[in-house]
């Protein structure tokens, strides 16, 4: 498995791209991209970053990609949901207020946090939405296979 640059947001994608395989300098690479040498540098070093939260999840530990039966009720569901969005708000509170990532503070754990809380929302009101509701009253049975892949 490679590393995927799709985790990396379309400036570091840009800004690796142009060290990494044309080996520019953080000066070439911020003259080409318009950006300040210091900027260049920070985007490149959370790109990389980035990429070795990637490859230590995945590479390091297959085990992180191997699917997992455990049956959730509905309620339980929503409830690992609301905890999904503290945790992400919790991590996007020092990046933007808008939630946007643009230079790729947001750790890897952040996406994946984003990707569950999604599958989750999708499966349980067939739609992704920004504030859920808790109805403990409604279960449903789940695993987390079901949306895996």
């Amino acid at each position: 498995m490679e590393q995927d640059l799709s985790i990396l947001t379309p400036l570091q994608k840009e800004v690796y791209q142009w060290k990494v395989e044309q080996k520019k300098s953080y000066k070439g690479v911020a003259e080409e991209l318009g950006l300040s040498p210091d900027v260049a540098r920070r985007v490149y070093l959370r790109a990389c970053r980035r990429l070795r939260e990637w490859k230590n999840y995945h590479l390091d530990h297959p085990e992180n990609d191997e699917p997992v039966a455990i049956p959730f009720t509905r309620g339980e569901l929503e409830v690992l949901l609301g905890a999904l969005h503290a945790f992400e708000k919790r991590l996007l509170r020092p990046i933007r207020r808008n939630d946007t990532d643009p230079y790729g503070m947001l750790p890897y754990a952040g996406l994946v946090a984003g990707e569950l809380c999604e599958r989750i929302q999708l499966h349980l009101y067939g739609e992704i939405q920004r504030h859920t509701k808790l109805r403990p009253d409604e279960t449903s049975e789940i695993t987390l296979m079901d949306n895996f892949l």
